[in-house]
C-alpha cells in the first residue's frame, strides 16, 4: 500500500494518489468537462467566476487556456498534462496544503486522513470547510445531486487507495447532455456548486422541456410539492394513493 500522507509540495506518491482521484471523482478523467449549469471546468471543476483571477495570479493563465481547444486526442492531452503539471499543483501548494496543515495544528480533522482532509477542503473551500471540522455541519448536506462529505470523502478515499486506478490517464469527453436542471440554489462550498435536480422521461419516451420551479419556494415541502407534480406530469406517474407523499402535499399548501 502506498504511503497517502500528504505534505506541503505538490510531490510524493500520496499527492499523485490524490490528485488522481479528484480527476476521477470530479471529471470521469475528462479535461475537458464542464459543468452545465455552474460551467465548471477541467479535471477538478474550478468554477471560472471565482477562480478566474487566482489562476492568472497565481499561474499567468487564463482558467480558459488549461482546456482543450477541441476534442481532438493531442488538444486533450496537452490540457490534461497542464492541468496536472501547472495548475493542480499551483492549488495545491497556494491553498489546499496550507489549509491543511492549518487545520492539523489547531488539531481539527482528528480521524480523518490526509486524502479525506484535502477532499473535504476541495469540496467545501476554506469557509465551510472548517466549519465542518468544528461542528460536524456539512453545508452541501440535502442539496440536490451532491453527496454528503463523508460520502465524498469516501469516494476519494476509496479511489486514492485502489491500484488499479490508473495515474495519468486521459478518459472519452463526458457527453454533453440537454438534461433540464430545476432551480439555481445557493452556492455551498467554493469549488463548486452542487449539481442541479436532472428529471429523465421513462425508456423510449422523449423528453419534454420541463418548466422551471419558482425561485423561491415557500419551504422544502412546496418545492418538494412542485417537483412531484412535475414527475406526475411529465411521466404518468399516479402517486395520490402514497400515504407519506399525500402527508408532503398536505404540508406543502400549508395544511
Amino acid at each position: 500500500m502506498a504511503d497517502l500522507r500528504l505534505g506541503p509540495t505538490a510531490t510524493g506518491a500520496g499527492y499523485e494518489r490524490l490528485r488522481t482521484a479528484l480527476e476521477r471523482a470530479e471529471a470521469s478523467n475528462d479535461p475537458g468537462a464542464i459543468q452545465r449549469h455552474t460551467k465548471a471546468v477541467g479535471f477538478y471543476q474550478f468554477i471560472p467566476r471565482w477562480w478566474n483571477k487566482w489562476v492568472k495570479k497565481n499561474t499567468g493563465r487564463e482558467l480558459s487556456s488549461f482546456l482543450p481547444k477541441d476534442d481532438s486526442p493531442a488538444e486533450r492531452a496537452r490540457a490534461a498534462k497542464e492541468q496536472r503539471e501547472v495548475l493542480f499543483p499551483a492549488y495545491y501548494e497556494k491553498e489546499m496544503a496550507p489549509w491543511m496543515a492549518d487545520m492539523r495544528k489547531k488539531g481539527l480533522g482528528k480521524g480523518l486522513s490526509d486524502i479525506q482532509l484535502a477532499s473535504t477542503f476541495h469540496k467545501l473551500g476554506s469557509k465551510h470547510g472548517t466549519a465542518y471540522l468544528k461542528t460536524g455541519w456539512d453545508s452541501s448536506a440535502g442539496t440536490v445531486d451532491n453527496s454528503p462529505i463523508a460520502d465524498y470523502n469516501a469516494q476519494v478515499d476509496r479511489y486514492a487507495s485502489d491500484n488499479r486506478l490508473t495515474p495519468n490517464t486521459v478518459g472519452p469527453p463526458l457527453p454533453r447532455h440537454d438534461d433540464v436542471r430545476g432551480p439555481p440554489r445557493p452556492a455551498t462550498r467554493t469549488e463548486r456548486e452542487p449539481p442541479k435536480l436532472v428529471v429523465q422521461a421513462a425508456a423510449g419516451q422523449q423528453r419534454a422541456p420541463i418548466a422551471l420551479l419558482p425561485d423561491a419556494a415557500a419551504n422544502d415541502n412546496a418545492r418538494i410539492l412542485a417537483e412531484l407534480n412535475i414527475l406526475q406530469q411529465r411521466l404518468g406517474l399516479s402517486v395520490a394513493q402514497d400515504a407519506a407523499l399525500d402527508r408532503v402535499r398536505a404540508e406543502g399548501r400549508g395544511a
